[in-house]
């Protein structure tokens, strides 16, 4: 029964800080690495498929140099209902060179992949951590109720009931790896991008800024040019190139106003999915233009 209780947890690493199950100690000499216990706890702790596993101890293991190509080494902790009746429980820690096996009712959370090639270095392999949490959810009534985050396991989501949003326990101490701060997953920050040489800040409004939430972009912020002459029409203006991972997936025109000779002064804004580039066409003249509201969706 109790089984089918911890079920409802997922499967996943209990992480409190001290990086448990990290893939340490790569040694050349014997092909070997360690999965090490917490430093902060002296244990490294997962559930899987609603049963317990942990190491009170580093453990060791084997990942030896191909004779020719690749090979990926997959290292998981591995749910085997055939031994349900062993005293050591039905999860270990399990290293594979293929697709970890499904059957007999097998269940596999992936720690660590390393890619190794023939006559490779161990410490020269492609090492790729996964190791997914398990995280709780919490509720509160307010912002001033959330509770102190470096009390909860890295990842806690926290639903605050007053305004409808979710924080989660994230950023890490260098001593102990434990969540430090609570970070709006529902509005995260905007990332300002300053001044540059041909726009600036015309000192009322937000700054030239953007914000990400999941794949949905949005920017906000008045510019105005650096040598305080007017955007005028019939040219076009590079306001900002995004970064690649912020270019839109399709190409829109979206419209924006500003002040200047007209009340309300319009213009368009262009972002390209291909270079990221920002571009206003005026309409009207203007001496600043915002970009509040301006939003898209990436890839």
């Amino acid at each position: 029964m109790w089984q089918w209780i911890t079920m409802g947890t997922g499967s996943g690493v209990i992480d409190i800080g001290g990086e448990p199950y990290n893939l340490t100690e790569l040694t050349n000499g014997s092909n070997t690495a360690k999965i090490a216990v917490s430093y902060v706890s002296g244990t490294a702790n997962a559930i899987v498929r609603g049963f317990f596993h942990q190491l009170s101890q580093d453990m060791t293991v084997s990942l030896p140099m191909p004779s020719s190509g690749t090979t990926t080494y997959r290292i998981c902790l591995t749910y085997d209902p055939r031994d349900e009746k062993k005293a050591a429980g039905p999860v270990s820690v399990k290293v594979y060179t293929q697709d970890p096996p499904s059957t007999f009712g097998r269940i596999h959370v992936l720690l660590w992949t390393v890619r190794r090639q023939a006559n490779q270095l161990l410490t020269d392999a492609s090492v790729m951590s996964h190791r997914a949490r398990i995280a709780p959810t919490l509720l509160v009534s307010s912002r001033d109720r959330l509770p102190e985050p470096s009390d909860m396991p890295w990842g806690t989501m926290c639903f605050n009931h007053e305004y409808g949003e979710w924080f989660m326990a994230s950023g890490a101490t260098a001593a102990n790896g434990g969540p430090t701060r609570w970070r709006n997953v529902t509005s995260p920050g905007w990332s300002e991008a300053g001044d540059t040489s041909y726009y600036v800040w015309p000192g009322h409004g937000h700054r030239r800024s953007i914000q990400r939430i999941g794949n949905t972009r949005k920017l906000r912020g008045r510019i105005a040019r650096a040598n305080g002459a007017a955007f005028t029409p019939g040219r076009s203006y590079l306001l900002w190139t995004i970064a690649a991972q912020d270019t839109p997936a399709n190409s829109g025109k979206l419209v924006v106003t500003g002040s200047g000779e007209t009340n309300p002064s319009l213009g368009v804004v262009q972002i390209s999915p291909t270079d990221g580039d920002v571009r206003l066409y005026p309409k009207d003249t203007m001496s600043w233009v915002s970009i509040d509201g301006v939003e898209w969706e990436t890839e």
